[in-house]
């Protein structure tokens, strides 16, 4: 009963038994091809372990079956991303946005695959939209700051990063991004400074606190 595999999914899942869990949800979506659930259970499993490649075949199966389901657009546009193959994903992540244009990690995706296409001003107007749904996000902010510096739109790009270091003035990546951005045009030399040390002094703290666990 594919029902049963379900469950027995959904508890390996919560003990944390991924290799259980996804031999169960591929066992549903054998069992029960028409139940999206399954597919978008054992997708997201395989993308969070980081099979990118075997995600994306996968939903490349359910897409086929489930053209408008958000979840199956996203974690296939995602799983295509992270494989490095922006031009396909980047009609999926379109999708998942369409469906969805309040969820912030469909907003986020697709606008870092239009900056990795170059698509810079369509992807700013996407963070942007993503910033006024969740305005102190320090990721999304060191994205728009990234693309700004990129773009030597240096007034947008320092207040940004600013904004993003108010929230967490101990963001490794921000302080680093920061600091280079500023060493590479020669100016706030000694708060780039100042950044570059906590950059390393969080990536330390980061690294120590993983030891320990």
């Amino acid at each position: 009963d594919w029902q049963v595999k379900m469950f027995l999914g959904a508890i390996a899942f919560n003990e944390k038994n991924d290799s259980a869990a996804i031999k169960y949800f591929k066992q549903v979506t054998e069992l029960a091809n028409w139940n999206v659930e399954g597919w978008i259970r054992l997708g997201g499993l395989y993308f969070d372990n980081q099979k990118y490649e075997e995600a994306a075949k996968l939903m490349n199966k359910a897409i086929v079956q489930f053209p408008d389901d958000f979840a199956v657009n996203l974690i296939l546009g995602l799983s295509l991303a992270q494989d490095n193959n922006h031009n396909d994903a980047i009609g999926y992540l379109k999708k998942s946005v369409e469906l969805n244009p309040n969820d912030i990690n469909a907003l986020s995706a697709y606008a870092y695959t239009l900056n990795q296409l170059k698509q810079n001003d369509e992807a700013i107007q996407y963070l942007k939209k993503a910033l006024v749904i969740s305005p102190d996000d320090v990721n999304l902010l060191g994205t728009l700051g990234l693309i700004y510096n990129s773009l030597e739109m240096w007034k947008e790009c320092d207040s940004t990063y600013s904004r993003a270091l108010e929230i967490d003035s101990m963001n490794a990546l921000v302080n680093n991004n920061f600091a280079y951005s500023l060493s590479e045009r020669g100016i706030n030399l000694e708060a780039a400074l100042s950044m570059v040390e906590k950059s390393i002094e969080a990536v330390k703290e980061a690294a120590s606190k993983l030891t320990e666990a």
